[in-house]
């Protein structure tokens, strides 16, 4: 597994995580409110429609960053078979958008880490799920 990191460029899985961490926090700006936070719930108990339509374009730029991305690190020759690369990008790219999370989350924003933890596990499946597939479809196909 080390190899195949060592192949793709576990640098290069990195910062398009953190490419990926920076197009899903410019999708969030906009939404902000006054106390820079999401209003999720509106007085009379209903999700606002800004709400709604943040969280899915936040899911649609977090996938599509996340497609760009995997095509791109897919480019690059490596000795790795298609699944190992997959997995090695799904776990890079989760590590570089979970740590830039975590550095500006929990240090320092100050907020918990078991609160980031449960607030992001759905933003992380594009990150898990895309580089796997790619990956097994590659595979496949070679195969074939």
């Amino acid at each position: 597994m080390f190899q195949t990191f060592k192949d793709t460029g576990i640098l290069r899985i990195i910062l398009t995580g953190v490419v990926v961490w920076i197009a899903r926090l410019a999708v969030l700006f906009p939404f902000l409110n006054e106390n820079g936070n999401v209003p999720s719930v509106s007085v009379d108990g209903r999700i606002p429609a800004n709400v709604e339509y943040f969280f899915s374009t936040f899911i649609a730029v977090m996938t599509l960053a996340t497609l760009l991305g995997v095509v791109y690190l897919f480019s690059r020759p490596t000795t790795a078979s298609p699944a190992q690369q997959g997995a090695a990008i799904a776990i890079g790219l989760t590590l570089g958008v979970a740590l830039m999370d975590i550095l500006v989350t929990v240090v320092i924003n100050g907020r918990g880490f078991t609160n980031w933890f449960l607030n992001m596990a759905l933003d992380y499946s594009p990150l898990i799920f895309i580089p796997l597939f790619v990956g097994f479809i590659q595979q496949r196909k070679i195969k074939g």
